[in-house]
């Protein structure tokens, strides 16, 4: 479903109209129910929101710094939204330009060290082990031995990341009318979102409206998806029995 049929839904459910429940209020309603939908789905599986982000490797120079709209940062550094960060699951270079190396996350006050090109160079290689990152002021810092050559594309980021909230209620069709999942968000649970919606909506009345019957079963409704969505535990050991080969083909389990 596109964000327009989210929309629709809700205000089919609620029995309303873009009057009686307004693209402001609607939006609104979104914003707030969106990021507690994201927030359960990672919890139970956070591997459902997983995305992987690539970024340009440069070459670790004698310049130290570089700048990025204006902002200037050490070379090393690389910027990562304020959503990502504590949700980093692995860091993978091509530090010497062609192979994948996945690097170990360090803390600077445990390995204590100044933060110095020359420094890092005598504590730290380009070998699986020892590269690796730490994590300060918003940024991911390469703790590795010398980078030659940019390399395009060459930091992948394992993360969970989540879509920006949509900034307005868009017209059906348009550009900004996107599939509802984009937002981490699957298919069996858009109709419970549009529930949401229709059950915030009925709250906020000054005489509250009464709930539907399926509103009143939405934790039952909403705890049964969630569950829908858990990982297999792949730490236990499924075994198989071959049915007998007899005149029933193997029905005979």
């Amino acid at each position: 479903m596109k964000i327009t049929d989210i929309v629709s839904l809700a205000r089919k459910k609620s029995k309303t109209n873009t009057i009686t429940f307004p693209d402001a209020d609607m939006l609104l309603y979104i914003k707030a129910k969106l990021p507690q939908f994201q927030a359960d789905i990672e919890e139970v599986n956070e591997d459902y929101m997983g995305s992987i982000e690539y970024r340009d490797l440069r070459a670790t120079g004698t310049t130290g710094t570089y700048e990025d709209t204006g902002v200037t940062y050490l070379s090393r550094e690389y910027n990562l939204p304020s959503d990502m960060i504590p949700r980093l699951k692995s860091v993978s270079a091509m530090l010497n330009g062609s192979d994948w190396v996945n690097l170990k996350q360090y803390d600077l006050n445990d390995i204590k060290i100044p933060f110095e090109e020359d420094r890092i160079l005598q504590r730290f290689t380009n070998d699986e082990g020892t590269a690796g990152y730490e994590i300060f002021r918003g940024s991911l810092f390469l703790l590795t031995g010398e980078i030659e050559n940019a390399v395009t594309d060459g930091l992948k980021i394992w993360t969970y990341s989540f879509s920006a909230l949509p900034a307005s209620i868009p017209t059906v069709g348009g550009e900004t009318d996107v599939e509802f999942d984009t937002y981490g968000i699957p298919e069996t649970m858009h109709e419970l979102f549009a529930l949401a919606l229709s059950m915030e909506w009925k709250s906020n009345q000054d005489v509250p409206v009464p709930f539907s019957g399926q509103e009143q079963n939405f934790y039952a409704l909403y705890g049964k998806q969630l569950q829908s969505l858990k990982g297999l535990d792949r730490s236990k050991e499924t075994i198989f029995e071959r049915p007998a080969d007899k005149y029933d083909n193997g029905f005979n389990l």
